[in-house]
């Protein structure tokens, strides 16, 4: 039996921690009046018990119905049965649970020195996922037996998030957390068939988390108790996604065809380049064909001497000569034979040399 002063010691103990936990904001403040901490895991996730005390002989953290989850023995840790390696009690005598399973859930006492000095309660929920983008609109499904003759004044239902109220609605008031002012409704034709489902518009990224659901007066769970929301930043829409994904082949053929057209340029180009020259050398060589002499003429071995023909020709072709000299029909020379004695009276060859000979 504690004696007075003792229950004024652990009363003024947990005023204190309050006051602590709502300056620091971290830990749980439990109910002065029962005593009593809720705690709520998901199905797989670790979680870990509070126990505010100091502890000179032992620790042992069990379940109400008597059975031992661990305790320290001799400075050595004990597991009980259907935790082994899954719980660990830490420098702060607190109870941290590995992957908890749904048979976890219940009432758990922390015993020091043959003293209960905390109560938890455990909850393990199996969540429902659901996922939205920022700024869509999004329902929560929750499910209760609720009253079928519920009338308006009659509702009871209240939504969770990390402990903090969300969105509660009862007879006199409907109150709303932070950040969920005019964003968060049940229906009340809902709340008669039993669905307690929860919609908030406007989705932000501090919306992610388990959101818990209870109605009824005595705060009775819904089912399922808890959902998950995961929020993603908003994404372009599948229209505006094909549009853009539309485009690339439409850019990709320009570009290819851009590149076709400069290459066909610099390839005729280049081609051009190099005609340039040779046709400059036909020219050059037109304009100036090869020197032609008498002797590259050919001429019968037998007479050395050109024929009378040719003579006539030349003769005839020959500016510096008298035109008197040709036949009738000869008196005009053609552009081939200009163009080919031509060079040959301008070189000296034997021709001009004969023209002086007969001269002198």
């Amino acid at each position: 039996m504690l004696n007075p002063g003792e229950v004024k010691h652990s009363m003024g103990w947990k005023l204190l921690y309050c006051v602590f936990t709502l300056m620091v904001g971290l830990l749980e403040c439990p109910s002065i009046g029962n005593g009593i901490i809720l705690k709520i895991v998901n199905l797989k996730d670790n979680v870990t018990l509070p126990c505010n005390a100091t502890c000179d002989i032992g620790i042992v953290w069990r379940i109400v119905d008597g059975q031992v989850v661990a305790k320290i023995d001799q400075g050595k840790l004990i597991e009980g049965k259907r935790f082994e390696k899954r719980v660990k009690i830490n420098n702060d005598l607190s109870l941290t649970i590995r992957s908890a399973v749904y048979n976890d859930k219940g009432s758990y006492e922390c015993v020091c020195n043959n003293r209960n000095v905390a109560d938890v309660k455990l909850d393990v929920l199996v969540p429902t996922e659901e996922s939205a983008h920022v700024g869509d609109n999004v329902t929560l499904h929750c499910y209760g037996s609720t009253n079928k003759q519920a009338t308006d004044g009659e509702m009871h239902v209240q939504w969770e998030k990390d402990g903090q109220t969300v969105l509660k609605i009862d007879p006199t008031n409907t109150t709303y957390g932070p950040g969920f002012i005019d964003r968060t409704s049940v229906t009340r034709d809902g709340y008669i068939e039993g669905d307690l489902s929860f919609t908030f518009t406007g989705v932000r990224l501090s919306d992610q988390g388990t959101y818990l659901c209870f109605f009824n007066r005595d705060s009775d769970q819904g089912y399922p108790h808890g959902v998950t929301l995961t929020v993603k930043e908003k994404q372009l829409e599948p229209a505006m996604i094909d549009s853009e994904r539309s485009r690339v082949p439409v850019i990709g053929v320009i570009i290819l065809l851009l590149s076709i057209i400069c290459v066909l340029w610099l390839l005729a180009r280049n081609r051009r380049n190099r005609r340039q020259p040779t046709e400059d050398n036909t020219m050059i060589n037109i304009a100036s064909p090869p020197h032609l002499s008498i002797e590259d003429l050919p001429v019968p071995v037998q007479d050395s001497q050109p024929l009378p023909e040719v003579r006539r020709i030349q003769s005839c072709c020959d500016d510096y000569l008298d035109e008197t000299m040709c036949p009738e029909g000869m008196d005009e020379c053609t552009e081939e034979e200009e163009e080919l004695h031509l060079p040959v009276t301008e070189s000296g060859t034997l021709l001009e040399q004969k023209k002086s000979n007969t001269g002198s």
